[in-house]
């Protein structure tokens, strides 16, 4: 849509708070890839080795440089091989600090960093792991700070903020590339027996380095401003938490902490968030981010927001799922945003913002399909399974026994006897689908389609042309008269030296299987390209091609035969100028059929005994005996 359309009846356009900006009435994904600044020529640094009480090398461990204040003056992860390097803008003294998601952190000795030095370390990471399973919640809530009096509360955030780290250096390193799929859907407001109904839906498959799913947006301005800001021209902007938000100490001091359970899911524990008492009046959000109880793994954010309309409470939220991929990297998997659709049609402005009424929900969202490293593949997201039906693209009858496959893919299936199919082992993404039907093997093609499959839900309805239909197709919407007759396609192509000008393309089959003397005859013009079609060729007959031009020829008629199996057939000629034909010779060809019944003779010697050339007959009764010289020749067979 453009900016001067509405989406629904009031404009509105959502601000996500990181990589990727959406706006609902733009409806476009614009990527801002972030830049890094360039490192000092001379610049300390810290170059290390993280390893276990085994002395086994840890990747994944997020590795800050902290200054003799605490501040970090550095951050990054370890590699596959558990190796780091840290850069510090200035000369001092620095502690490093390690954290190993499950396990509590390590803090080195004092190192000093002198001008221009790199410092070489190795750090043993404490094998005390953090013992999540006991946390129990107690109601209480921790506002603008953690403290020791809120220990287990800080335990869980400490997990929370090592995977929040280690996804944003992910982002910010481009050494991930990830397909991703986006998509923009608007569901009717309301529901039957729990299914929202699809109005409008637009997805975007694209592959790139892994990055933040928001638009970066100023920590400062959501804190002044809110997560919801109404714009000009009755647009609102509908923002997301980010990565670093949730990284900063600002979204700290604006909210409240406490932790707390789902009793649908016991193996996860949850650190809560709400606006601070002091931002009542600001439209805020409130949350929970979910760890694994027994892995300390962080698994989603959920969020709703707050200080706000009732509808916009109601309706408005979103989510985030993190993944660890198999070298310890983090990264977002899946995310997504709602917003209300309001209408204003039938009510003035003054009385839509007392009264306005939702009637549908914008949700804007993407994930992950697979993520790499190089050559190496670092996590694929669960496959699932898609059903789907194939049906004929006139009567829209289901067709049955008909092949699917996904190009480039080994996915595949054959309908059943409604033409439904199921394709298990899919991954979201735009894909090729190939079908493949009785009608549509008879003239040597496939159909093919683009499908997009979101999920499991995703319901791929595809209709296909029988073989009639793509004949017709071929000669110029106009099938073949009768189903005994097929189509003949292909290309008289010159040597180089002649000329395809004026070119005549012919056909020549009996008539009666059992008089080969009774000959018809069918002729006609060549594209300027050299292509050709013939669209009334007679099945289960022998049928020689012949081509030539103003001063070009083929050097012999090339044989083809159709059946009801086989509708179509591509034959493509040779034409040679009229000197090399002379070199050439003439090439005789012919059927040799039974003098009684005149059915072909298989396995026949035909010979010419002056040239000392011979041919044997196929299962069709013909042979061919090239190179033979002008004129008269004795036939012995």
């Amino acid at each position: 849509m453009t900016s001067s359309e509405k989406l629904g009846t009031r404009y509105f356009r959502v601000g996500l708070n990181e990589t990727i900006l959406m706006r609902a009435f733009h409806r476009r994904a614009l990527a801002l890839l972030a830049l890094l600044s360039p490192v000092a020529a001379h610049a300390q640094a810290v170059r290390g080795i993280t390893v276990d009480a085994s002395n086994a090398p840890v990747p994944g461990v997020v590795v800050t440089l902290q200054d003799s204040a605490s501040r970090i003056a550095a951050r990054g992860m370890t590699n596959g091989q558990g190796e780091f390097r840290l850069v510090a803008t200035k000369p001092g003294t620095y502690r490093l600090r390690t954290l190993r998601i499950g396990f509590k952190p390590t803090v080195s000795e004092p190192r000093v960093l002198n001008a221009g030095a790199e410092v070489s370390i190795r750090v043993v990471l404490a094998g005390v792991p953090v013992a999540l399973d006991a946390v129990r919640t107690t109601g209480e809530s921790v506002c603008r700070a953690f403290a020791d009096s809120a220990a287990a509360t800080f335990a869980v955030w400490e997990q929370v903020h090592g995977a929040l780290t280690a996804a944003d250096l992910a982002a910010n390193g481009r050494t991930i590339v990830a397909t991703t799929l986006t998509y923009e859907r608007q569901f009717e407001n309301l529901e039957a027996r729990g299914v929202r109904r699809v109005l409008t839906q637009s997805t975007h498959v694209a592959t790139g380095y892994v990055a933040r799913p928001w638009h970066e947006v100023p920590v400062d301005s959501l804190h002044r401003a809110g997560y919801i800001v109404p714009e000009h021209d009755d647009i609102t902007a509908y923002y997301a938490p980010g990565l670093d938000v949730l990284l900063s100490s600002r979204f700290i001091e604006d909210h409240c902490f406490h932790l707390t359970t789902d009793r649908g899911f016991p193996a996860l524990v949850g650190i809560a968030f709400e606006p601070s008492p002091e931002r009542k009046r600001i439209p805020e959000i409130r949350g929970t981010l979910w760890v694994d109880r027994a892995s300390a793994e962080l698994r989603r954010l959920e969020f709703k927001y707050a200080n706000a309309s009732q509808e916009d409470e109601e309706y408005g939220g979103g989510g985030v799922d993190f993944q660890r991929a198999s070298d310890g990297t983090w990264f977002i998997s899946r995310w997504s945003i709602r917003m209300p659709v309001f209408d204003q049609s039938k009510i003035d402005r003054a009385q839509f913002r007392r009264s306005p009424r939702v009637i549908a929900t914008q949700v804007t969202g993407g994930e992950l399909a697979v993520a790499r490293r190089g050559s190496d593949t670092l996590w694929t997201r669960a496959p699932f399974a898609v059903a789907g039906t194939i049906r004929d693209s006139v009567s829209g009858a289901p067709i049955t026994a008909s092949r699917i496959a996904l190009v480039g893919t080994p996915l595949e299936a054959t309908s059943d006897a409604s033409g439904k199919f199921s394709l298990r082992g899919v991954l979201p993404g735009e894909y090729a689908a190939e079908v493949q039907t009785r009608s549509l093997d008879s003239v040597n093609t496939t159909y093919r389609a683009t499908v997009m499959i979101l999920d499991s839900a995703t319901a791929v309805d595809l209709r296909a042309p029988t073989g009639t239909q793509f004949l017709a197709a071929l000669c110029g919407g106009k099938a073949p008269r009768s189903s005994d007759l097929g189509v003949i396609i292909g290309n008289a192509r010159a040597d180089g030296t002649s000329s395809a000008t004026g070119l005549k393309v012919a056909a020549e089959w009996s008539v009666d299987p059992k008089d080969p003397t009774r000959i018809q005859h069918a002729e006609g013009r060549a594209a300027s390209d050299g292509s050709y079609r013939f669209c009334d060729a007679p099945l289960d007959r022998t049928i020689a091609l012949s081509a030539k031009g103003d001063s070009s020829s083929t050097a012999a008629s090339k044989l083809i035969r159709l059946s009801s199996a086989v509708r179509l057939a591509r034959a493509d000629l040779e034409l040679y100028s009229m000197s090399e034909l002379a070199k050439r010779g003439a090439t005789f060809i012919g059927t040799v059929v039974s003098d009684s019944s005149h059915l072909p003779v298989v396995g026949a010697e035909v010979s010419l005994p002056e040239l000392g050339k011979s041919a044997i007959t196929d299962s069709g009764g013909e042979f061919r005996i090239a190179g033979v010289a002008s004129g008269e020749q004795r036939v012995v067979v």
